[in-house]
């Protein structure tokens, strides 16, 4: 009994190039499955960078701003360098959850020319229900409240231990009050950022992985429309 054609063979045999074409096409899915797998781990390392750096320099200048008298006004600066290291981090993240919703698309491609599921690691971890992968979960919420907590309260202590010394800086009241407002700015921002990618996140976990092959061939007959009506230099008139 013959058994059907994956949507790669049966691409190979519209193009008349047998196996070649199948085995090109399953190649070219897994070098950019690998290539997107490694954008991952840059952007993982690239936050880490981002969160000792943002340590560093915070702690540092509300360290000086709070020991040393003549420095207390660096105090001004924290809650701004707080948004703008987690703005950074944010789109990273944002980024990680972009790529690994591509990656799911890619391994049902992969699967489906196999006829078999092989490469799983993004549909595993959906589908895992052992107690590691919650505890998993669990520890990756705890540490992004953690994380945002504490760079909020750090910006937040800040912007109080500055009021003092604001009518010292600026000479009139109307001015103090507007640098009130532009420290508490930075932290409305920062809370703001922070809802959008808990949403982002719930609404990444909600993927429903029975649909992601549909997708995939969808995608697919999409592109392929796309293609034939960009018109090419060897097209015949």
């Amino acid at each position: 009994m013959r058994r059907p054609a994956s949507p790669g063979r049966a691409d190979a045999g519209a193009a008349g190039s047998g196996g070649y074409t199948y085995d090109a096409e399953l190649l070219l899915l897994s070098k950019m499955y690998e290539l997107l797998r490694a954008e991952i781990l840059d952007s993982i390392s690239r936050q880490q960078k981002l969160m000792a750096g943002e340590i560093t320099v915070a702690g540092l200048i509300s360290t000086l701003g709070l020991m040393i008298t003549k420095a207390m006004p660096l105090l001004v600066c924290v809650p701004l360098i707080v948004l703008s290291f987690y703005a950074v981090w944010a789109v990273e993240q944002t980024r990680i959850l972009r790529i690994a919703r591509f990656l799911l698309l890619l391994e049902c491609g992969m699967n489906l020319s196999l006829r078999k599921p092989v490469v799983l690691w993004e549909t595993w971890r959906r589908l895992s229900r052992e107690d590691i992968s919650k505890l998993h979960h669990i520890v990756y919420r705890v540490a992004d409240i953690a994380w945002f907590l504490a760079l909020f309260l750090m910006g937040l202590l800040s912007s109080i231990f500055s009021l003092p010394i604001l009518p010292e800086l600026l000479p009139y009241p109307y001015y103090s009050y507007m640098a009130i407002f532009c420290l508490l700015l930075p932290l409305i921002i920062l809370v703001a950022l922070f809802a959008l990618f808990i949403a982002a996140r719930l609404k990444w976990r909600k993927i429903n992985l029975s649909d992601m092959p549909n997708e995939y061939l969808s995608l697919r007959g999409r592109l392929a429309k796309l293609w034939l009506k960009i018109p090419r230099k060897d097209a015949t008139p």
